[in-house]
């Protein structure tokens, strides 16, 4: 039948380089959007752990792990590489007979399996917990610096001396006691734990962890329990910002998360992703294009170094270019009231969109204001596509899990 369909790989990497799977998709013939360019499959990392813990040089401070590729069979669903999308891509096939191409843009791979399948949403959290009980058992803690498999060599273990009560602590000597912040930041990378479960149940994952580096925003996560996305809201678990530490159960702002387990072996997987602010970024994306084309189209009228005093006649000449200035304004301000509703404060992230707001609206409605701000409106281009890769970038670093 012609409709929508997902696609899934069964794969397993062949070199131990460090860089990940790349390949671009086609469809009969045809890329089907620019994101299917852009496929990105993750190797599985692993640390060299001594005893547990880590190699110590001869004063005692903690060394970094050395790692390695574990050459093991994962599955990887086509999904948006820079996560504007939470769930895999949904592709166009017809009926009959139909080609899919990958063709290699970096490393090799094995790949046992292709699927295609009508994809379905996810349960959603209600639904998740419904008829589930409470696990009556002892918390069991993982220390975070201590990840069973990542998927970069990148993400590695840190220190930090910057509370006296994460753990562990030497007032001498190095202590590699969390991971994250800059190491643990692109869309797309994860670390996983490994934890035996005694009693079934429902159990909350708390975590202590610092997120100060997006004032007045909140960074995301993906939850995802023995390699699957247990319910809808697991795409979107949101860590706010706080100069200080702070120790709080997975959540995404509405629902305090509860993860069912059987008694066994289980694996948590936290995945960097930009949650719900995938569209904010998408949004403000088309924003800063649709900018830079109203300001190319000026520049044709009025070349390089316009003449502010002149009478360019806008409105008549480019009145569409005119208009949209004033409807991305409109887009803009949308964007700055989500922003500032997530910490109720107008942090610099908004106050950065602001600026370029209230100059739109300036050139949008004063035809004078157009010639003599050109320069700045090509500034502020500029500055929107800096905005995007800070908020693109989602740091978050972790103590500890319970």
């Amino acid at each position: 039948k012609a409709g929508m369909y997902a696609v899934a790989v069964d794969f397993c990497s062949v070199t131990d380089k460090t860089t990940s799977i790349e390949r671009t998709l086609y469809i009969n013939g045809t890329v089907p959007c620019s994101e299917a360019r852009y496929l990105l499959m993750k190797k599985t990392w692993r640390n060299n752990y001594i005893d547990g813990r880590f190699e110590k040089d001869f004063n005692g401070n903690e060394l970094r792990p050395t790692s390695y590729v574990d050459h093991q069979w994962g599955t990887y669903e086509f999904i948006d590489s820079n996560t504007y999308y939470a769930n895999p891509f949904e592709f166009y096939f017809e009926k009959g007979v139909n080609t899919l191409s990958l063709e290699a843009v970096r490393e090799d791979v094995v790949i046992s399996e292709i699927r295609i399948y009508p994809y379905e949403d996810n349960i959603s959290y209600e639904e998740y917990v419904s008829g589930k009980s409470e696990a009556a058992a002892e918390p069991i803690h993982i220390d975070a610096e201590l990840p069973s498999a990542t998927s970069d060599y990148t993400v590695y273990p840190i220190y930090d001396r910057k509370s006296p009560i994460t753990e562990p602590q030497d007032a001498a000597k190095i202590m590699l006691n969390t991971i994250g912040s800059e190491k643990w930041v692109t869309p797309g990378q994860w670390v996983e734990y490994e934890f035996e479960v005694a009693s079934a149940g429902l159990y909350e994952i708390v975590l202590r962890y610092r997120q100060n580096e997006l004032p007045g925003m909140y960074t995301s996560r993906k939850i995802y329990i023995d390699d699957e996305i247990p319910f809808e809201e697991a795409n979107y678990a949101k860590f706010n910002y706080n100069t200080e530490w702070q120790v709080e159960a997975a959540n995404n702002g509405a629902d305090t998360f509860q993860f069912y387990f059987e008694p066994g072996v289980h694996t948590v997987r936290l995945e960097v992703t930009l949650g719900e602010m995938g569209d904010v970024v998408r949004q403000v994306s088309d924003i800063m294009s649709s900018v830079n084309e109203d300001y190319l189209e000026i520049l044709k009228l009025t070349g390089s170094s316009p003449d502010s005093y002149r009478d360019y006649g806008f409105g008549r000449v480019l009145p569409d270019v005119v208009e949209d200035l004033v409807l991305q304004h409109l887009a803009l301000e949308e964007v700055i009231g989500y922003v500032e509703g997530m910490a109720n404060i107008k942090s610099q992230s908004s106050a950065t969109l602001d600026t370029i707001s209230r100059l739109l609206l300036k050139m949008g409605t004063d035809e004078d204001e157009i010639a003599k701000n050109l320069t700045e409106l090509k500034s502020q281009v500029g500055t929107l596509g800096e905005w995007i890769n800070d908020v693109k970038k989602q740091p978050i670093k972790i103590d500890y899990i319970n």
